[in-house]
């Protein structure tokens, strides 16, 4: 139980990495294309 316990908080740390991303990239394109 702990091992996929442990891939779950993987998937979400990942997800939220991928979301932290996915944010920053948006506010720094519209500096990048002005």
């Amino acid at each position: 139980m702990s091992a996929r316990r442990w891939s779950a908080g993987r998937i979400v740390f990942l997800l939220v990495g991928v979301a932290l991303v996915v944010f920053g990239a948006a506010q720094i394109a519209p500096a990048l294309f002005q």
